[in-house]
């Protein structure tokens, strides 16, 4: 659960599965088990999270999202702070000889990266530290008061999370359930669009919406930390989504 290089995806997509699909699906998954009483809340959270599912504009495949490791969360907040990535004018040189003129910012991809060990040096240190900090900050977010940026969004992985938690803690389940994502950090911009972490989002839509998660919010044009984090996971060795 949680994040993770390459993560699979999963089969059922959110934005196919109607409210009375999800309830029986619910109760045949949990409905002798300590989730079973919230089955009604469950469903009309889940039409909450289905409907920002539905009505997300840019709808980028799980397949070209950011896979972003926990314990590197903090090193993008160090990088991005410190102006280690080449994000705004003056453009480095050298990664302007490496690769091809993309209106003045030239963002690697994770392919590119991972192809080149010379593109990956240079892209780590291309920043200046003066022009390239950007604002990054760790600030909690209500997960209702976020929208998704991914078009598949896979009910089985919520289902899956859920199960995990429920299995461990038979005994104040959504407690712990809090408690461990609680310990996660969703990487989001500053209009409060999810960048990594959207199948934890998802499962904390379903059972508490009201809950606070971690996020580092950055403050960046919502495309250009797209291709920032993208290329920060071909940086950690990261693999795409599959």
């Amino acid at each position: 659960m949680g994040a993770g290089g390459g993560e699979s995806g999963g089969t059922i997509e959110v934005a196919a599965t109607d409210e009375a699909t999800f309830r029986a699906m619910f109760l045949d998954r949990f409905g002798g088990g300590p989730l079973a009483r919230l089955a009604g809340d469950a469903t009309r959270n889940y039409a909450r999270l289905r409907a920002k599912v539905l009505a997300d504009p840019l709808g980028i495949d799980r397949k070209d999202m950011p896979v972003i490791d926990r314990r590197h969360v903090e090193r993008l907040h160090h990088d991005l702070v410190k102006g280690h990535f080449d994000v705004a004018p003056p453009y480095n040189r050298h990664l302007a000889r490496l690769l091809p003129a993309e209106a003045g910012l030239f963002v690697p991809t994770a392919a590119e990266i991972a192809q080149s060990k010379r593109l990956a040096k240079t892209w780590a240190h291309s920043g200046d530290g003066v022009s390239d900090r950007v604002s990054a900050r760790y600030h909690p977010r209500r997960a209702r008061k976020l929208e998704p940026i991914q078009r598949q969004i896979y009910l089985d992985k919520v289902f899956a999370n859920l199960a995990e938690i429920a299995e461990a803690h038979p005994r104040q389940t959504l407690l712990h359930l809090e408690r461990h994502f609680r310990a996660t950090t969703l990487v989001v911009s500053g209009d409060k669009r999810i960048i990594d972490g959207n199948h934890r989002w998802a499962t904390m839509m379903v059972c508490a919406p009201r809950f606070r998660f971690s996020c580092l919010v950055v403050d960046l044009p919502l495309d250009t930390l797209l291709k920032v984090s993208q290329a920060f996971t071909g940086l950690i060795g990261n693999r795409p989504n599959g």
